[in-house]
């Protein structure tokens, strides 16, 4: 079954990927909502770290994000060394929130942008499928081995590709050059 899903999800990626590529510059992160039965709330945030919980985060103002849509930061609208996050929810007035979130911190004198998906408050979208992937300007068929994706399987509440706790940079911290396209794709 796992096998089946990753070749699932690679043909996904593929497809995505090519979408990407023809819609969206280079140096961005996005968060595309594919949920078809229930609502999504999406925030961008400026200086949410890892590990502050939601209701903490500086400016958070939930957005209903419809089905099919998508939010694009670009890097560069920001700081370099700023710490950007979008955070998802299903309920943005539950008590204590569930957030799934695209965290990443785009390092301009490094030429690198550092990023994460993070379940640590919660796993609102543990019913079905996301994935995190990146386009990399500099090496777009990904022979290189510089950016990482990462993905969480239907019902996978304890997926090992994105931070659980806080502190897992081990298995969750990925890096790629700051030309890259980020995307986060709820709901697969």
């Amino acid at each position: 079954m796992r096998a089946f899903s990753a070749i699932t999800s690679s043909a996904i990626t593929v497809m995505l990927f090519g979408l990407f590529k023809a819609t969206y510059a280079f140096g961005t992160a996005n968060v595309w909502q594919w949920c078809k039965n229930s609502d999504v709330y999406c925030a961008t945030v400026k200086g949410c770290g890892p590990g502050t919980a939601p209701g903490q985060c500086p400016g958070v103002h939930w957005d209903k994000l419809e089905h099919g849509r998508n939010i694009t930061v670009d890097f560069d609208g920001y700081p370099s060394g700023t710490g950007m996050t979008i955070m998802c929810t299903r309920d943005p007035n539950a008590s204590p929130i569930r957030v799934t979130q695209l965290e990443w911190t785009w390092e301009q004198g490094q030429g690198k942008v550092y990023y994460d998906v993070s379940n640590v408050a919660g796993t609102p979208f543990v019913d079905e499928a996301f994935m995190l992937h990146s386009v990399d300007a500099k090496d777009p068929g990904k022979t290189l081995n510089r950016c990482f994706d990462a993905w969480c399987d239907k019902n996978d509440v304890s997926c090992n590709q994105v931070y659980e706790v806080w502190n897992d940079d081990e298995q969750a911290m990925r890096a790629c050059y700051d030309g890259a396209i980020l995307g986060l794709q709820l709901c697969l």
